[in-house]
C-alpha cells in the first residue's frame, strides 16, 4: 500500500467540496479532493445562485464566468386559481433579489455548469502554486490539483495532530493518506459523518414533490420568471434556466404516489408532465422534447448532531444539513459553509491564527443552518396549506422567500 501526506483532504466534489478545494489551493495549501463517482455530474441537482453567493464567487473571480452561462432572475410572481372564473390569475409579484446587493439578480444555472467553472479555476490555481500573493511553506510539496474521480475513503482514524485515511480507487488499489485536516463534503448520506458516529436529527414530512428539467412550449406569460402557482390543492414552482430550460417543481398528492406509503417507482416523468399541464390550465403547456433530468423527493429538514471532531474533521453542506429545495438554498448554503471554513484552515496552517478559531465554523454555520431549516419548515408548511391560495398568503410567501436570500 502506498502512503502519502497532505495538508487537507476534501471528500466529495460537489459545490461544497470544489469551493473548499479551490479556496485552499488559491492560498497555496497542499490539497487533495476525491469523489466516489466515476465522473462529474452533468445534469440535475441544484439550480441557482443567490446574490450573496455571487458576491462570494466574485471574490474568487468566478461570478463573471458563471453569470453569462445562466439565466438572470429579476422577478418572482405568484398565480392562484380565481374564485370566480376558476382559471389561473396573477395575484402578486416583486423583484426577487434584495436591493443593496452587488448584483440585482440571481442566476439560475445547472449545478454541473457551476462545478465545471470551479474545476477550471482549480486547474489554474494548481499551475500557479508558489506564485500566490503570500509566502507559504507547506510541510509537504504542493502539486497541481484536480478531482480524483472514482476514489473513495474506506477507513478513517482522527488523532489530535492528524487524520489517517485509507482511499480505494476503482481498480481496488488502496492508498494510506495522512492529512492534517479532512473536510467531509460528501452529501446527505455522508461517509465521513457516519465514521464520526454523528447522526442527522429532524423529520420528514408527508409532502412529496416531482422535479423535472425540460424545455416547454407554452403561452404562460411568466415562463421566464420565477413563479409560484397554486391551483386548488396542487402547487407548482417554476425556475427558468439556461438555454431555454425550465425546472418544474410539482406537488404530488397521495393518489399520485401509490397510496399513503410513498413509492418512487409509482411515479414517472410523464406523470409529472401531466400534472404540470393540469396545474397550468387553461394555458398551453407542451413538452415536445424529452426531459434533461427528473426526480421525486420527500420534504424533510435535518441537522447533524455536530459539525466537527478533534478540530481535524469537518462536515460541510448536505453532510451536515438537509432541507427541501423550495428556496434553492442547498448549493448556496454549501458554498457559504466552505467559504467560512477554508480561510480559517489557511490561517491555522500558516500560523496566523490559533486553532481555536476553527471552533467558530460550527458556531456560525450551525446557527445559519438552524435558521435556514426553520425558514424551510415555514415555507413548506405554507406551500402545503389548503388556505395558502389567498392573495394575502401569496404575498406573505414572497416576502418570506425574498427576505431569506438577501
Amino acid at each position: 500500500m502506498s502512503s502519502t501526506q497532505v495538508d487537507v483532504l476534501v471528500v466529495g466534489a460537489g459545490p461544497a467540496g470544489l469551493m473548499c478545494a479551490l479556496a485552499l489551493s488559491r492560498a497555496g495549501v497542499h490539497t487533495r479532493i476525491v469523489d466516489k463517482l466515476p465522473e462529474q455530474i452533468q445534469h440535475g441537482r441544484a439550480d441557482g445562485l443567490h446574490v450573496r453567493t455571487l458576491e462570494i464567487l466574485q471574490t474568487y473571480g468566478l461570478a463573471e464566468r458563471i453569470i453569462p452561462l445562466g439565466h438572470r432572475l429579476y422577478t418572482s410572481v405568484t398565480y392562484s386559481t380565481d374564485n370566480t372564473s376558476g382559471t389561473l390569475a396573477r395575484v402578486g409579484g416583486k423583484a426577487s433579489p434584495i436591493m443593496g446587493g452587488r448584483y440585482p439578480f440571481g442566476v439560475m444555472v445547472n449545478q454541473g455548469i457551476v462545478e465545471s467553472v470551479f474545476r477550471g479555476a482549480m486547474r489554474e490555481a494548481g499551475r500557479q502554486h508558489g506564485e500566490t500573493a503570500y509566502e507559504y511553506s507547506s510541510s509537504w510539496p504542493t502539486r497541481r490539483i484536480k478531482v480524483e474521480q472514482g476514489v473513495a475513503p474506506v477507513w478513517m482514524k482522527p488523532e489530535d495532530e492528524f487524520v489517517d485515511v485509507y482511499l480505494r480507487d476503482q481498480a481496488g488499489k488502496l492508498e494510506a493518506v495522512r492529512a492534517q485536516y479532512v473536510v467531509g463534503c460528501d452529501g446527505a448520506h455522508s461517509w465521513v459523518r457516519s465514521q464520526l458516529g454523528y447522526t442527522m436529527e429532524g423529520d420528514h414530512s408527508n409532502a412529496v414533490w416531482g422535479v423535472i428539467d425540460i424545455i416547454p412550449v407554452t403561452n404562460f406569460p411568466d415562463i421566464r420568471n420565477h413563479a409560484w402557482i397554486h391551483a386548488g390543492q396542487r402547487k407548482c414552482q417554476i425556475i427558468p434556466r439556461e438555454n431555454g430550460l425550465v425546472r418544474f417543481y410539482v406537488q404530488l398528492l397521495e393518489a399520485d404516489t401509490g397510496g399513503a406509503r410513498f413509492d418512487k417507482s409509482k411515479v414517472t416523468a410523464k406523470d409529472i408532465e401531466k400534472i404540470a399541464q393540469q396545474i397550468f390550465m387553461p394555458y398551453k403547456l407542451e413538452f415536445p422534447r424529452r426531459p434533461q433530468w427528473w426526480t421525486v423527493y420527500v420534504v424533510g429538514q435535518r441537522l447533524a448532531t455536530k459539525y466537527s471532531a478533534y478540530r481535524r474533521v469537518f462536515l460541510v453542506g448536505d453532510a451536515c444539513h438537509t432541507h427541501s429545495p423550495h428556496a434553492g438554498q442547498g448549493m448556496n448554503a454549501a458554498i457559504g459553509d466552505s467559504h467560512n471554513l477554508a480561510w480559517k484552515l489557511v490561517h491555522v496552517l500558516r500560523g496566523w491564527a490559533n486553532p481555536q478559531i476553527l471552533d467558530t465554523y460550527e458556531r456560525e454555520r450551525r446557527q445559519y443552518a438552524c435558521e435556514l431549516i426553520e425558514f424551510d419548515r415555514r415555507l413548506s408548511k405554507l406551500l402545503a396549506s389548503k388556505s395558502g391560495d389567498s392573495p394575502h398568503s401569496h404575498q406573505r410567501l414572497l416576502k418570506t422567500f425574498a427576505g431569506f436570500i438577501a
